[in-house]
């Protein structure tokens, strides 16, 4: 009798397809709802919702495009985008938990390091511990700073046009300081993300958010470093 050998898939394509599978049909969901509540009514802060499920679901594809699926970095890219994507900003927990945006920051750290982790092995390239973890720290640094300048920028932006549109961009995450909390609550502007975040976070806020996600990307770089030296320990799975 012959027996066919049973190809038993990797737990970690597992996971990411789950997650990543969880993140569309949260998305999906999500998207039918705030679209009903538009036309329904008439909410135009739904109709953004809706927009912003379809932005997150055509992020899960990311880690394609990069061609870095099966691997840690892309499970944690999947996770990142369930927690910041779906739940903290389409499900608007940001607005309401102080100190999960903290953790959101904290945690892309993770991701950082784990995207220049896996690349470094996919690609081959030899790195040192000390030299791994810099090249994390400064991926991470670029990564943060790119988002504070779309913040400051569509922020700076956002002075400039007129009230509905620019309640459009605060669902982006645009503005986090007291300065825009000041200039929103004194126009009136709808409750949103950002009038949320201008109360709770001061002028440092910058400056926290990119601390958080520099000590996320440290600390695992750290753990990391050793098993950065040996191109054979790969967490990439093909």
């Amino acid at each position: 009798m012959i027996q066919v050998p049973v190809l038993k898939k990797n737990p970690l394509s597992t996971a990411e397809e789950a997650l990543k599978l969880t993140v569309r049909l949260a998305c999906a969901v999500l998207f039918f709802y705030f679209l009903i509540r538009y036309f329904t009514a008439g909410d135009t802060r739904a109709l953004v919702k809706a927009a912003e499920c379809i932005a997150i679901a055509a992020l899960t594809f990311l880690p394609r495009v990069f061609k870095l699926t099966r691997t840690y970095a892309a499970l944690s890219f999947q996770s990142f985008l369930l927690l910041a994507g779906v739940v903290g900003s389409i499900c608007s927990v940001f607005e309401y938990v102080g100190w999960f945006d903290s953790l959101i920051h904290f945690f892309s750290g993770f991701v950082c390091t784990l995207f220049v982790y896996d690349y470094t092995k996919k690609k081959h390239i030899p790195l040192s511990g000390g030299m791994f973890v810099l090249c994390s720290i400064l991926f991470c640094a670029g990564i943060a700073a790119l988002w504070e300048i779309y913040e400051f920028c569509a922020f700076s932006v956002g002075k400039n046009i007129p009230l509905a549109a620019r309640s459009v961009l605060a669902e982006f995450g645009i503005g986090n300081t007291q300065e825009a909390a000041a200039s929103f609550i004194k126009e009136n502007i709808p409750f949103t993300l950002t009038t949320v975040q201008g109360f709770l976070k001061n002028d440092y806020d910058t400056f926290c958010d990119v601390l958080c996600a520099l000590t996320g990307s440290g600390l695992l770089a750290g753990i990391l470093k050793k098993r950065s030296c040996d191109l054979s320990q790969s967490l990439f799975n093909e």
